[in-house]
């Protein structure tokens, strides 16, 4: 991801409404799973906005490759933080509880089959799972060259790899559907996708996705801009 793209993301995490809308659609897929106490790993955590909210959950670790990266989450007091790649975790087999990956295997660092395996491997037996990358290849745009896209992941790209990794899917759906048009048409537009958002902005198309969540709980979308899927080590 270029530099310049962290700075972007922590000014902009607290209030943006694509990242508190994806954050209402975590949550009320993975609040009957998170318990009190948990071991807990954001892999690629970024510049520390989920990693800091999870902390209320139990004991988080935090890593990214970015050196960049991990001194917005330092600033932010994400709690634990390594420097460490996706493909190679350095943690003991069944070390974790509760493992989320928000946008992070499609990134041309990252082995995405490998990055899956090594977050099953560090998964205790019975703990979950949770993976969000950007999808379809289609929406291929600038704002994927700035964050260093790789691969745009369907369905059937996620479930292969929750299959190879031994994790059973409990869940595993599109999301962002009902902006998917808005982002296709503007595929071509230049720069980030994450600029500044008034007020009015961000209420609406936050409640956008916040509807999402609860449709979510009960459906599972046919398409959209990102894939979610929740999964569990048998």
């Amino acid at each position: 991801m270029e530099k310049q793209e962290y700075e972007n993301i922590f000014l902009s995490e607290d209030s943006h409404w694509w990242y508190s809308g994806m954050r209402s659609i975590f949550f009320s897929l993975a609040s009957k799973y998170l318990r009190a106490g948990m071991k807990i790993l954001d892999t690629g955590c970024g510049t520390g906005k989920n990693a800091q909210i999870l902390a209320k959950y139990g004991c988080v670790v935090a890593f990214d490759i970015s050196g960049d990266a991990l001194k917005f989450a330092k600033k932010r007091g994400a709690g634990n933080l390594v420097r460490a790649s996706a493909n190679f975790l350095p943690f003991k087999k069944d070390s974790f509880d509760f493992i989320t990956s928000f946008d992070v295997i499609y990134h041309k660092q990252v082995d995405d089959s490998l990055a899956v395996k090594e977050m099953s491997r560090v998964c205790s037996t019975g703990g979950f799972v949770f993976i969000r990358a950007p999808a379809l290849k289609s929406l291929m745009r600038p704002h994927d060259i700035i964050v260093h896209t790789k691969k745009r992941f369907n369905l059937n790209d996620m479930a292969v790899l929750l299959k190879d990794a031994k994790l059973s899917a409990i869940k595993l759906t599109y999301a962002n559907f009902f902006l998917l048009p808005a982002v296709y048409f503007q595929k071509n537009s230049s720069g980030s996708d994450i600029k500044n958002a008034g007020a009015l902005e961000n209420l609406a198309l936050g409640s956008v996705l916040k509807f999402e969540s609860f449709l979510l709980k009960y459906i599972n979308f046919p398409i959209g801009v990102s894939l979610i899927s929740l999964a569990q080590k048998p």
